[in-house]
């Protein structure tokens, strides 16, 4: 009986565990949230003009890990503008966080124009490695 008992317990701890993941997986705010968070920071740190009106893009990445075996998952785009400019129609400062489900770095980021005529500002732009 005691086996038994110990087994029922390890068994209710587990599904009691997975419960309380999911709950607390269901009522954060999610990783759309976390990129466009990470995103607001980077642009208030190095290009303080063009931290409004945040457009978050979820995309996919995939990268062989052995062989033929590939592991998908998410990347995010940021597109943030100027506070004068909610439509986007100037220049706006694109923000690519490949972290995946936990987004909190920015890995790549550059100027986006919708012509290729537009000057584009001399901020530069630091990424994390």
């Amino acid at each position: 009986m005691g086996k038994e008992k110990r087994v029922l317990r390890v068994l209710a701890l587990s599904l009691t565990g997975i419960f309380l993941l999911l709950l607390l997986w269901g009522l954060s705010p999610g990783p759309e949230w976390l990129a466009r968070f990470a995103a607001e920071r980077y642009a208030r740190r190095y290009a303080c003009d063009y931290s409004c009106h945040a457009l978050v893009i979820e995309g996919e990445i995939s990268r062989r890990v052995a062989g033929t075996f590939q592991v998908r998952y998410p990347s995010w785009i940021v597109l943030l503008s100027r506070e004068d400019d909610p439509d986007r129609q100037g220049i706006v400062l694109r923000l690519e966080l490949k972290d995946g489900i936990f987004p909190t770095a920015v890995t790549e980021a550059s100027w986006w124009t919708p012509e290729e005529s537009m000057e584009r500002p001399e901020i530069p732009l630091p990424v994390s490695p």
